[in-house]
């Protein structure tokens, strides 16, 4: 897979931040909120990305910075409407993210 093979080559990604103000990394982006609105697509392997970013590095602590405040993968997901129309499985999300 070519995301792995990125992660293994360059293993900063995991945790780089955006240079955007919102300072978001790969984690929140699967989040699916709050995050530059026509990049906010949920793919139907969601999980298996999740355990991929984890697996190679990825915080689920976190945080970005958006809607006033900062906020953590777990509570931008668990927040959007998203994931819940695409019909993820959030007991899976939430048993790597939260």
């Amino acid at each position: 897979d070519i995301f792995v093979k990125h992660l293994k080559q360059f293993p900063y990604l995991a945790n780089q931040a955006s240079p955007y103000g919102h300072e978001a990394q790969v984690i929140h982006y699967v989040a699916s909120n709050g995050v530059e609105m026509y990049r906010q697509m949920v793919p139907f392997n969601l999980v298996a990305f999740v355990e991929i970013l984890l697996a190679n590095g990825a915080d689920k602590y976190a945080k970005m910075k958006v809607y006033g405040g900062e906020f953590g993968p777990w509570q931008l997901y668990s927040s959007s409407i998203h994931p819940y129309k695409a019909g993820i499985d959030e007991v899976a999300i939430k048993s790597l993210l939260a």
